[in-house]
């Protein structure tokens, strides 16, 4: 079980797109409570994206203008649901993460296995968000 475990965290982690960097003392969520962690980078752009999609709920769409037409619309809020998706999952996975830390029915090496498969699933939802909020930064620029 464990080494089927590492075999597929091994497989699945060499298949990620986006590169990680181990940091020790601090984790994603930043309380210290892990020796290491995956941590990503997230460029100005993307954090600017972020800022901006939160202020407007999420619900930024075509210019005002009106110049684009009904299917760069259907783009934008199609893109705009999958960030609302991945943010909904990234929140559910960090939540399942700090409850796996504070299981104390599962002994380490499983506990530990199982955090980090689902540290590196974290990572690739982050890349994936990463992803589509590029996506709709550049329809958001082509449009204005």
């Amino acid at each position: 079980m464990t080494i089927e475990a590492l075999t597929y965290q091994s497989a699945f982690v060499d298949s990620l797109s986006i590169k990680t960097q181990t940091a020790s003392g601090d984790t994603a969520a930043g309380d210290g409570t892990s020796d290491q962690g995956d941590t990503v980078s997230i460029s100005e752009e993307a954090k600017a994206l972020s800022g901006a999609m939160s202020a407007t709920g999420g619900t930024k769409t075509a210019s005002a203008s009106g110049a684009s037409s009904e299917s760069d619309d259907s783009d934008t809020s199609e893109t705009e649901q999958t960030i609302e998706d991945l943010q909904d999952r990234i929140e559910k996975l960090e939540q399942e993460i700090e409850e796996l830390k504070d299981d104390e029915s599962l002994p380490d090496d499983q506990k530990q296995v199982q955090i980090q498969n689902k540290q590196s699933e974290l990572t690739q939802l982050q890349g994936q968000l990463l992803e589509a909020q590029s996506e709709l930064l550049e329809s958001s620029s082509a449009e204005g």
